[in-house]
């Protein structure tokens, strides 16, 4: 069951108050809600979502950070249930998620009516996990009976629940929290998480959401046939010529001149006018090759050790001492962010093995930031173009195993939130 796909999940990322001006805080569900499209990439509908809690820092209790975040679409049967409640929970089944869970189930019913729009085919029974002690909310059935199992899955884990969210077309409402000032009894309003503080800042900082998962997936039309028949006549040219440490070096440098351009423009988060075509070619073919391609996936690291990395991986000398730091090291929200989007922009202007090459580049990113929805969606991409695909191969197990970027497992502080979300390959990165 591949991540974002059916009944199954997604992968993790947002951080808490740390005086760092790179941090978003939220405070209580209003806020986690405001922020949770900019987390996923879309709005989520007919979704149950999983938001570990990770310890933020020992010296400050009562602190977190967003850990692990999946996404899994609701079930349409009672037969479906335990399916999808496998997959979301899954992380916390293999130890790769620990931390208390807050869980968010977007669907087309109210939060207080039991009866949803469209009758369910079957009722699995009451659900007492997930109602409110006394009078108040209920879910719709089938929705209830995914965040009963769920919660047994996670319990027999290890783990517990710390809230439910119902959240509807109109109106969310919390399950659990029987704080009046944190959650009202009536709930909130849907329409005024996306005119709040936390939106607001989420928008300053050049994030994004999509209306839909679908539309999130409809930024992939071709560009125009002259346009694409100038790249694809570059990349033929440039996949012929032999590579050389200059040749890679030079291509290294367009990619973070253009990538710069992506960030300094639009903040990285559209892509407006794109590269020349010529260039998109050259950029197609240069991640074709391995060792431009690894480069190219340390070009949202900061410091020094990520470019001496990138550096050797040129020059020919394969991984170097200097890549274990570079791994452990947290990348660059903002250009992480643009460079995928570059990537993405690259692949329309390809097909077959290219395509695939650069829609693999940037699910390998937004994985390393966190951007399991994202990065799920554009290694499934990158597989259908080349079902032999390494890096997207890489990405895709590392989502399905719940599996984090190297310099989470090596404890570096979290990025923020940041709009984007985990997947996996044989790359040396």
């Amino acid at each position: 069951m591949t991540p974002d796909d059916g009944p199954a999940p997604d992968q993790p990322a947002p951080d808490e108050a740390s005086g760092r001006a790179d941090v978003l805080t939220l405070a209580g569900p209003r806020d986690l809600l405001a922020a949770l499209p900019y987390r996923l990439g879309f709005h989520p509908r007919r979704s149950l979502v999983l938001l570990e809690l990770a310890p933020a820092d020992p010296s400050r209790p009562g602190r977190h950070r967003l850990g692990v975040c999946v996404r899994g679409d609701l079930p349409a049967t009672a037969e479906a249930v335990e399916a999808v409640a496998a997959a979301v929970a899954a992380p916390w089944e293999r130890g790769t998620a620990g931390g208390p869970v807050v869980l968010v189930a977007y669907d087309d019913a109210e939060p207080d009516d039991p009866e949803p729009d469209d009758p369910e085919p079957d009722d699995p029974g009451p659900v007492d996990a997930a109602e409110r002690p006394g009078p108040g909310p209920v879910l719709a059935p089938l929705v209830g009976a995914l965040v009963a199992r769920v919660e047994d899955r996670l319990r027999l884990a290890g783990s517990v629940v710390h809230d439910v969210v119902a959240v509807g077309p109109r109106r969310w409402r919390s399950l659990r929290c029987a704080d009046p000032a944190c959650c009202p009894p009536g709930g909130g309003a849907v329409a005024e998480l996306a005119t709040g503080a936390v939106a607001a800042e989420a928008v300053l900082r050049g994030l994004s959401a999509a209306p839909s998962r679908e539309e999130l997936a409809a930024a992939a039309a071709p560009p125009a046939p002259e346009r694409s028949r100038r790249a694809r006549r570059a990349l033929l040219q440039a996949s012929a010529a032999p590579w050389s440490p200059g040749r890679r070096r030079a291509s290294l440098l367009l990619w973070a001149a253009t990538r710069e351009r992506y960030e300094g423009e639009h903040r990285g988060t559209r892509a407006g006018t794109l590269p020349a075509p010529e260039s998109c070619g050259r950029l197609l073919a240069a991640l074709a090759d391995p060792a431009v391609r690894d480069a190219v996936l340390l070009d949202a690291v900061p410091g020094a050790a990520a470019g001496a990395a990138a550096a050797a991986l040129l020059a020919g000398a394969g991984a170097s001492p200097h890549l274990a730091r570079a791994l452990a090291t947290a990348p660059d929200p903002r250009r992480a962010e643009a460079g995928a989007r570059l990537a993405l922009d690259l692949a329309r202007h390809g097909d077959g093995e290219a395509a695939a090459g650069a829609l693999a580049v940037a699910a390998w990113t937004w994985w390393s930031v966190g951007d399991g929805v994202r990065a799920a969606a554009c290694a499934a991409r990158a597989l259908e173009g080349d079902g032999r695909q390494g890096l997207a191969l890489l990405v895709t197990r590392a989502l399905q195993q719940g599996l984090p970027p190297a310099w989470l497992q090596a404890g570096a502080g979290r990025p923020p939130v940041r709009g984007p979300r985990a997947d996996e390959e044989g790359s040396r990165v």
